[in-house]
Order: structure tokens, then sequence, then C-alpha cells
């Protein structure tokens, strides 16, 4: 099932392609560069309706060595 931000991440980016189509087919530059930034901006705000979603999805989070690492041979490779 898929998060509410993932729905509305999709719904900016249909609109970002939407509005990239309308450009395409427009000949004034001014009205075409307007929906392109547009586009841009929907796009962001899709990137961070995911991030919101990925932040808040439950489940384990990946594990860190944090500070800790294995030691290094002479050689450069891990020892472990």
């Amino acid at each position: 099932m898929s998060s509410p931000q993932h729905d509305q991440a999709t719904g900016y980016r249909k609109q970002a392609a939407a509005a990239r189509a309308v450009a395409t087919s427009v000949s004034l530059n001014d009205v075409k560069q307007k929906l392109l930034e547009t586009a841009r901006r929907l796009e962001a705000v899709a990137e961070e309706e995911e991030r919101k979603a990925r932040d808040s999805a439950p489940g384990p989070q990946p594990e860190s060595d944090g500070p800790f690492t294995k030691p290094a041979t002479c050689d450069g490779r891990s020892a472990g």
C-alpha cells in the first residue's frame, strides 16, 4: 500500500509532465519558460514528498557501525 506522501508525489510528477507537454507545444518563449519552471518546482515538491514518505516509513532502519570500523591490514584490506 502506498503512503499519502507517495500518492501526492505521483500527482505532482503527473502535473510536471503535463506542464512539460504543454511547454513543448507553446510558441511563446516566456510562457514556455514559466511552464518549465513550474514543472521543475513540481518535481522538487514530489521529491520532498517522497523523502517524507521514506522518513516516516515503519520498519527497521539500516544499521550503522557508528564510529567503529574494522581495522585494516597493512595492505588496506579489512581484517575482519
